[in-house]
């Protein structure tokens, strides 16, 4: 997969960006393009979306995530989708932007989209705007049903995943903390996130308590502030400074917080 992607400068100018709700949500939008794949494909798992576009940002949080998305997708720029038991999100205008794209050249292992007909329509098919004609065309109508067929197939053969354990859940409060990818850690190495992680939820501590004390971590540890990001092992030892810093700077009974967005 490509190391970035090209930001067309008609985004400035462009109405479904301007409808986006906040300019958090213009920035998620314009930092995710960056991530797409050929296909214009990229996750819309909450906990991904965030670890990879706002890797530093402490004061975003999942929820705002869901919101952001749901409004791309209202606007137009994204389609959301269901394919290999993963939430995944699709970018229809990608390859129109990116000048020079080789799709050949490049793997992915994302899904293929959903397609719609103005993404399969062929060019000599197109009106003179560059356009879906009004009847969208018997052919593409057909591709369009082969496609709907092939997704229904794969969904029979694919099992329904079960919902993560505990277990699960805070090995991937570990993984994303500490910017582990679980997909090429060594066994050592996920033998000792677990570990870690029963260690942790031993003494009562949740997956929420391990992503505050991973965003912690940056503005508050000298490693941090230095780029450094944790070991499970490092962050383990800090979470009980975290927590006496946490319950110190609790906001009392009837105060009100204030959000930056």
């Amino acid at each position: 997969m490509a190391r970035g992607r090209m930001l067309n400068k008609s985004v400035c100018s462009s109405l479904k960006f301007h409808e986006l709700p906040d300019d958090t949500c213009r920035l998620l939008a314009t930092w995710i393009i960056a991530h797409l794949d050929h296909n214009g494909v990229f996750y819309a798992d909450l906990v991904m979306v965030r670890s990879h576009a706002f890797p530093r940002r402490s004061d975003i949080d999942l929820a705002q995530i869901e919101t952001a998305l749901q409004a791309m997708q209202k606007a137009g720029l994204i389609v959301l989708f269901e394919a290999r038991g993963e939430r995944w999100q699709h970018w229809p205008g990608f390859a129109a932007n990116q000048v020079g794209l080789r799709a050949d050249r490049e793997s992915s292992d994302y899904p293929q989209p959903p397609l719609s007909v103005a993404d399969i329509l062929p060019d000599d098919c197109r009106n003179d705007a560059g356009g879906v004609p009004p009847d969208g065309g018997e052919q593409v109508r057909r591709r369009e049903e082969k496609r709907r067929e092939v997704n229904r197939s794969e969904e029979e053969i694919t099992p329904t995943p079960k919902p993560p354990n505990d277990s699960q859940q805070m090995f991937g409060s570990l993984c994303e903390s500490c910017q582990l990818d679980w997909k090429v850690m060594s066994e050592t190495a996920k033998r000792q996130v677990n570990q870690s992680g029963k260690k942790l939820r031993e003494a009562s501590y949740t997956p929420d308590d391990i992503l505050a004390c991973g965003r912690w971590w940056w503005d508050n540890d000298w490693r941090g502030k230095k780029g450094e990001p944790p070991t499970p092992a490092q962050l383990r030892d800090v979470m009980g400074k975290f927590k006496a810093t946490q319950q110190r700077n609790e906001i009392p009974d009837g105060a009100v917080e204030v959000m930056p967005f």
